[in-house]
């Protein structure tokens, strides 16, 4: 820095230490205050901003749903206390789940009863060709499905009941003759037998719902149990 004489050159000026010492402090003042001040603007921002509740209630609502059916009443206590534990339940639901995540991704899974039921709709064209009786060879979802029946835990029993969906009126009978959904059914019945389906664990029925779809509902339950108390909708059972 230099300050100019009157009647000659530019007289030079050197700042002493303690100068230079303020002129740092100047500088850091400085930059404190620039950030208190973008500080001060993002307040202003957020003061500006809006709080959607409706979200935040579905988002808490979609997260405790989930784990209640994880966190819900397992094997023990459904089945009396005689077999299974909270672990044994999320290993049923768990392993329904394996059985569609690589055959059908999008298939939705219902936890009807944690631990103790579950239902999917799996597309009719998984099964069958456009408007055919015969079941798809290979179909790898059926081994699939044979393999989880057939290896439940110790004192429990794993069940399924194949359901054929009807369009009409709720308060009708249903269908009593041999009808092509029944024969369907029927026949994917016997694809999981002939697989090695476990006597007495798949059962088949039929019930009001998009004919589009078939019903599969898997159980858990005591190795004691009586198999038609757990599938309401039986009309025939396949052993």
């Amino acid at each position: 820095m230099a300050l100019r004489g009157i009647l000659g050159p530019p007289l030079p000026i050197t700042l002493t230490p303690a100068a230079e010492s303020r002129r740092g402090d100047q500088s850091l003042w400085l930059f404190l205050s620039l950030y208190l001040l973008l500080f001060a603007f993002f307040i202003v921002l957020n003061s500006f901003s809006t709080f959607d509740a409706g979200r935040r209630d579905a988002v808490i609502n979609s997260v405790m749903d989930a784990f209640a059916q994880v966190a819900g009443p397992g094997l023990e206590e459904d089945l009396g206390g005689t077999t299974g534990n909270e672990f044994q339940a999320r290993r049923f639901q768990d392993a329904v789940t394996d059985i569609f995540e690589a055959a059908i991704p999008l298939a939705a899974l219902k936890v009807v009863a944690p631990g103790t039921r579950m239902e999917v709709d799996v597309p009719a064209p998984v099964f069958f060709a456009d408007g055919s009786v015969v079941v798809r060879d290979p179909l790898p979802m059926l081994d699939r499905i044979v393999a989880t029946i057939s290896s439940p835990p110790e004192g429990a029993r794993y069940e399924l009941s194949i359901i054929a969906q009807v369009i009409g009126d709720e308060a009708a009978p249903l269908p009593t003759d041999m009808t092509t959904d029944l024969a369907r059914v029927g026949n994917v019945a016997r694809a999981l037998g002939v697989k090695g389906m476990p006597p007495g664990t798949i059962s088949i029925g039929m019930d009001r719902g998009d004919p589009r779809f078939f019903r599969l509902i898997f159980f858990a339950v005591d190795d004691g149990a009586n198999m038609s108390s757990t599938s309401p909708l039986l009309r025939g059972a396949v052993q």
